[in-house]
């Protein structure tokens, strides 16, 4: 019956179909061999029952069959959206950088992302543990991390939300102390963005 059901939901356009609506037909269609099975092991551990019964015994096994696949449909499904849920749950729960960007970070490195430099072609990734170089622009990067994860404080840098301990004067510059010791410059044109974090006074 499971193979049955699982062949029959790759239908077009029954997999669009109530869950109903698919496992009866999986039912009715199950009870042809059970009747027949019935028939034979009544025959064995009892006395036989001829073939031309079929008919009449036909019925009452499909409506068991029907109403146990049905079952068997609706606990699945109920166990599918179980596990979906669970997994969006757990996407939800994911550090701040998502799985797009976090999947192109040097296992190494951890998943406590503090900041990304860009240098030429390459993105540097800094971490509470370390850095390293990948190939990727600065800007996809930011597409892939989104807006409200971080801000680029710098025509060169991101920041992290929660990256940053304090801000710091350096002369004429402003740069931002991370966690990790490291210190980021923040720009004129960036600056509001550092305010808006709450970087900057």
């Amino acid at each position: 019956m499971v193979l049955l059901a699982a062949w029959f939901g790759r239908l077009e356009p029954i997999d669009r179909w109530p869950v109903y609506a698919r496992m009866a037909p999986v039912g009715l269609l199950a009870a042809v061999p059970s009747t027949a099975g019935v028939i034979v092991v009544h025959g064995w551990v009892s006395w036989p029952i001829p073939w031309r019964a079929f008919p009449e015994i036909y019925p009452d096994n499909a409506f068991l069959t029907v109403v146990i696949s049905v079952l068997i449909g609706l606990l699945t499904e109920q166990r599918l959206h179980a596990q979906a849920d669970a997994e969006r749950a757990r996407v939800a729960e994911l550090p701040q950088a998502g799985p797009d960007f976090f999947r192109r970070i040097p296992p190494a490195l951890g998943r406590d992302l503090l900041a990304l430099e860009m240098e030429d072609h390459y993105l540097r990734i800094h971490t509470a543990v370390g850095s390293d170089l990948i190939l990727l622009r600065l800007r996809d990067a930011l597409a892939e991390l989104g807006h409200k994860r971080g801000r680029q404080v710098h025509r060169s840098w991101w920041v992290a939300d929660g990256a940053v301990t304090a801000p710091e004067r350096a002369g004429t510059r402003t740069l931002l102390v991370l966690r990790n010791g490291l210190k980021v410059p923040v720009s004129k044109s960036f600056r509001d963005q550092a305010k808006e974090m709450g970087w900057l006074p």
